[in-house]
């Protein structure tokens, strides 16, 4: 290896010998020198102000991203104003359908008016929140993520065509009502008993979108 880096040395140094001696290479030599340093000055000094740039055109684009993030949101909240007036008559319907509060009581008395209006005999309304325990009857919930459920059982007594007509007239009510089971059984005098068993719904300011 000495012995070739030897001999490529003694060759550049015969090459610039015979450059040197001829004016016209030598002055060549010289100016392809003095670009080539000229162009590493010049790489050098503008070196500071490419990454200068570069860094500009980053942020330039980023503030572009968010500032069209910030036009979709204007545009969504916008739609949603525009749709908030035009859904705002029925605004009273749907508070009516899913209430701000539980509203035990409206809810018990709901389901006895429509049980007499029904013709059916009344035993028993339950109206209560699920307590999580593991002695509570499971019911299965079909309402949205954060609307909170509001439990109900009815049991009532009386024929089969009044008991249809008792569940048509809840479906029927303005307050949602999930109906979960409907059991129907003889007692022992012979008539028919049904034990209904669901959920209402209501959903508290602090949980409203």
């Amino acid at each position: 290896m000495a012995l070739d880096y030897k001999s490529s040395l003694g060759r550049y140094r015969r090459y610039l010998q015979t450059v040197t001696s001829q004016p016209l290479w030598g002055a060549s030599l010289w100016v392809m020198l003095s670009l080539i340093l000229l162009i590493i000055l010049v790489f050098l000094a503008l070196r500071p102000t490419l990454i200068t740039i570069a860094d500009l055109v980053g942020k330039i684009e980023q503030k572009n991203t968010v500032t069209k993030q910030l036009e979709a949101r204007i545009l969504a909240v916008s739609y949603a104003t525009a749709l908030l007036e035009t859904e705002r008559d029925r605004l009273p319907l749907l508070n009516e359908a899913l209430p701000k509060e539980a509203e035990w009581n409206t809810l018990a008395e709901t389901l006895s008016g429509l049980a007499t209006s029904s013709g059916v005999t009344l035993v028993n309304v339950t109206v209560s929140e699920p307590t999580g325990s593991k002695t509570e009857q499971p019911v299965v919930s079909f309402l949205p993520t954060g609307v909170l459920p509001l439990r109900f059982s009815v049991t009532a007594e009386g024929e089969i065509e009044n008991f249809k007509q008792f569940v048509n007239s809840m479906e029927k009510k303005r307050r949602i009502l999930i109906v979960s089971t409907i059991r129907i059984e003889t007692t022992k005098t012979g008539n028919y008993r049904m034990i209904i068993q669901g959920e209402a719904s209501y959903l508290p300011d602090k949980l409203n979108i």
